[in-house]
């Protein structure tokens, strides 16, 4: 593992992860552009590999100490907590639920304490400008 550009609190956390007593985690710092080439080449990584779950964090995020309590879920795809930002909405939860014909109706995670916990929805991204 080498950290050279990442932030520091990231570099502690995937040290952190790198080190559980739980997991046996592999940590690989991928970089390169465009963005979508490098996360199709992070899973073909990931599927000729012995390893179960597939957790990308980019280098803008400080992911939670409790991230890889997110695999005892069981579920096939999971993800963080997070939010976007448009000029046009502001900052939002880009999380959605399909409705029939196609449409989408933005979910409502917030942050109040009966708003926590494991949430069943369709997408993440892209945001209904």
């Amino acid at each position: 593992m080498t950290f050279s550009s990442l932030g520091s609190k990231l570099a502690m956390r995937l040290t952190a992860y790198a080190n559980d007593p739980d997991y046996n985690v592999t940590v690989r710092i991928v970089r390169g552009f465009p963005v979508d080439v490098v996360r199709n080449n992070i899973c073909e990584i990931f599927l000729k590999s012995e390893c179960e779950y597939l957790l990308m964090i980019d280098d803008d995020m400080v992911p939670s100490a409790n991230l890889l309590d997110m695999a005892g879920h069981e579920k096939d795809v999971i993800g963080g907590l997070y939010y976007a930002f448009l000029p046009a909405r502001g900052i939002f939860n880009p999380a959605y639920r399909l409705l029939e014909e196609g449409r989408m109706e933005r979910f409502d995670i917030g942050s109040r304490i009966e708003h926590r916990g494991l949430k069943a929805v369709d997408l993440i991204w892209p945001p209904a400008v």
